[in-house]
């Protein structure tokens, strides 16, 4: 069901009347999976904005101090690791929630990306549903 906004005569679907969008940044090099990410968000009423690097990533939290941050680990030069430690020393940016969507399931990874600050770890593949879940609790 979609309702037209009588001030700018725009379709916005009704369950977004009334609803401050959520802005995601979204961080990951390999660009299939950034895709991925960023049309289900985007399908799923989310504000979302891309980075295809750590450095770029970590330049958009900075500038834009998104409501969650979900982040790739395997990144070169810089890992996404990385990207949560430069992000948990910054007073800007230390508050940002960063969910971590990655192939690396070995224990130790899960266990160095949590104590490095990300409030939730996301094995790939993922289900949507899975993905949507942690958002909406951690957004």
């Amino acid at each position: 069901m979609i309702v037209v906004h009588e001030l700018c005569h725009s379709v916005i679907p009704v369950w977004q009347v009334g609803y401050v969008m959520k802005q995601i940044l979204v961080i990951d090099d390999d660009v299939l999976n950034l895709e991925a990410i960023v049309e289900l968000l985007q399908f799923n009423g989310y504000d979302v904005v891309a980075a295809d690097s750590g450095e770029e990533g970590v330049q958009l939290a900075r500038k834009i101090h998104p409501d969650v941050i979900m982040c790739d680990i395997l990144m070169t030069p810089i890992s996404g690791f990385d990207v949560i430690q430069i992000l948990s020393q910054d007073a800007e940016t230390a508050s940002i929630p960063v969910i971590i969507v990655s192939a690396l399931t070995e224990p130790s990874n899960i266990h160095r990306g949590l104590e490095l600050g990300a409030v939730e770890y996301l094995r790939k593949p993922y289900e949507h549903e899975e993905l949507l879940a942690t958002l909406r609790q951690k957004a």
